[in-house]
């Protein structure tokens, strides 16, 4: 599996968080499974619900993840949520890294 980034602007804010997975479809459904809605202002679990929706339906709200021109192994995928964007990066493991 691959490490990848995930990281969510929603609202004014940055939240980043990295998930290892296949590919960047599933790094954002690991991503949205782990997510705890305290951890992203003025989200709750009322508004994760719809985000868990979107990525378990095929076209229930979320993209697919789109990858961006001219940057290998980026991609943004729209957020459900009115007010997020979500960008993917697969990201390089470092020798010696201590992951937590």
């Amino acid at each position: 599996m691959a490490l990848f980034t995930v990281i969510l602007e929603y609202r004014g804010g940055t939240y980043i968080a990295q998930v290892a997975a296949k590919g960047p479809r599933q790094a954002l459904v690991r991503w949205a499974q782990q997510l705890s809605p305290k951890s992203v202002a003025g989200l709750g679990a009322r508004a994760k619900a719809p985000l868990m929706r979107a990525l378990v339906q095929r076209g229930g709200g979320l993209d697919a993840p789109t990858p961006i021109a001219g940057l290998p192994n980026v991609w943004c995928a729209g957020f459900p949520i009115p007010g997020g964007l979500v960008n993917i990066i697969k990201t390089e493991r470092r020798r010696g890294a201590v992951e937590q």
